[in-house]
């Protein structure tokens, strides 16, 4: 059955917004944020959840996400990792001394699309029930392997730190998305210079679009479509470091006026990410240009390439 929260028809008047990625504390915050010492929660499938988890996505994103703190993470001098229920324990209670890193599902997920957040906040802020900050997950519903990977969690370890320090140094409230622009602005020149070897899942290319227009689409550089398996294998490795994988990134959910019972739709990105450095070199999405559908279409292909 056609999953509803991907189609939506140009035009549609947007009655109700909701963005779960919202900057929730003042930038000037954050550097008393960077000073404390950080709890990062191990997820471990074995454990029950909180809130509307019930489970753990898979028994390695525990292991993913610490790994990818200890080489990544450097705004906050000392962190340590505690279990689901230490973190929930000290967040319910609103434990103020620590910042505190740990997972949620986003309340409108659907069944076969799951939405997962990784939130930085103090405890405080949790109780309140507004997190000083929060950055979704790469999508996973039509991957064939519906699993997160090693790139998509250093990548999101990688530019949520990035985006933090860049809001605390401008002073300004941004989502992630219209940071990815900001640095893809900056970064897109790589992909002239470096000309890295364009990953693309084929379970995300649109219907409408064959390999003679992602050829044409990206003209001279070299691309790759491949099967989620293929792609892990080549990110595991090093040649990881001359490839860019498009990523599906989850943008804003709203309620539009022709949904059921003020149903949720999401606006979908393509985020285009260097496997060098995990930068951003080009993003469709919010900031750049609208896009409602999961699929990769041919003029996401162009615009994810261009630099001005």
């Amino acid at each position: 059955m056609r999953r509803l929260l991907l189609v939506i028809a140009t035009g549609f008047f947007v009655t109700q917004k909701m963005n779960a990625q919202t900057l929730n504390c003042n930038p000037d915050d954050l550097a008393d944020m960077f000073r404390r010492n950080l709890i990062i929660e191990f997820a471990d499938t074995n454990e029950a959840g909180r809130g509307q988890i019930t489970r753990y996505p898979q028994k390695t994103l525990g292991y993913l996400i610490k790994e990818a703190a200890e080489e990544y993470w450097k705004v906050n001098a000392k962190f340590e990792f505690e279990s689901q229920g230490e973190v929930k324990r000290n967040l319910d209670r609103g434990e103020a001394r620590n910042v505190y890193m740990f997972l949620t599902q986003h309340p409108d997920s659907k069944p076969g699309s799951v939405i997962w957040i990784l939130n930085y906040t103090r405890g405080t802020a949790h109780k309140e029930g507004k997190p000083d900050y929060q950055i979704y997950l790469p999508d996973l519903s039509k991957r064939t392997v519906q699993e997160f990977t090693k790139f998509d969690i250093e990548w999101v370890i990688s530019v949520m730190q990035e985006h933090m320090k860049h809001m605390q140094k401008s002073k300004k409230k941004m989502t992630p998305v219209e940071y990815f622009t900001i640095e893809a602005a900056k970064e897109c020149k790589i992909i002239k210079s470096k000309n890295p070897n364009v990953l693309v899942d084929q379970g995300y290319l649109s219907k409408s679009v064959d390999e003679k227009d992602v050829r044409k689409s990206f003209r001279r550089l070299p691309h790759s479509l491949l099967t989620t398996g293929e792609i892990n294998s080549i990110l595991a490795s090093e040649s990881k470091d001359t490839c860019a994988l498009i990523i599906v990134y989850p943008g804003k959910f709203e309620s539009l006026s022709t949904s059921a019972m003020g149903e949720k739709y999401i606006f979908w990105n393509k985020v285009l990410v260097y496997g060098a450095n995990y930068h951003v070199l080009g993003v469709v999405g919010g900031g750049r240009k609208d896009n409602v559908l999961i699929d990769i279409e041919k003029t996401d292909l162009v615009t994810l390439i261009q630099c001005d």
